[in-house]
C-alpha cells in the first residue's frame, strides 16, 4: 500500500511540469535581412495573447501560446513583408501527456507554457530599395 501511495504522490507532483518549470513568456531574436545583410526594420509580432513591437535586429519577449506568431516588418530598405512562426509543443507538455496529467496538460495549453516558438526568426527579402 505504501508503494501505491508513493507512486500516486509522484504522479501528482510530476503533472503540470510546464506549469511549474516553464515560463509563459519567451524571448525571440528578430533579424531582417536584405540580400543577405542585416538591415534595420520596425517589426510587430502578434499571436492570440498579444501584440509586441520592436526594432530589428533585436530581441523581443512575447507571451507563448498555441497559436502561430505572426511577424511583420517594415523598413526603408525593402517592401513590407510578413512571416509566421508555428507554435511547437515543448517537452514539458509531452511529459504531462505521457504521465497522464490531463489537468496539467490542460493548464499548460491554456497558459501557453506547453508551447514554444523558434528562438530566432530571419525576415528575409531578396529585393532591396
Amino acid at each position: 500500500m505504501k508503494k501505491v501511495s508513493v507512486l500516486a504522490a509522484a504522479l501528482i507532483l510530476l503533472t503540470g511540469c510546464a506549469t511549474v518549470l516553464d515560463s509563459e513568456v519567451q524571448t525571440i531574436r528578430v533579424i531582417a535581412t536584405c540580400n543577405g545583410k542585416a538591415v534595420p526594420a520596425q517589426c510587430s509580432l502578434e499571436n492570440d495573447k498579444g501584440l509586441w513591437e520592436m526594432n530589428a535586429p533585436g530581441n523581443v519577449t512575447v507571451q507563448k501560446d498555441s497559436s502561430s506568431l505572426r511577424v511583420q516588418c517594415q523598413s526603408p530598405y525593402f517592401k513590407g513583408g510578413k512571416t509566421q512562426l508555428n507554435a511547437n509543443i515543448n517537452s514539458f507538455l509531452v511529459g504531462n501527456a505521457l504521465i497522464g496529467g490531463f489537468v496539467g496538460v490542460g493548464v499548460d495549453a491554456v497558459t501557453g507554457k506547453g508551447f514554444s516558438y523558434q528562438s530566432v526568426v530571419k525576415v528575409t527579402y531578396a529585393e532591396c530599395r
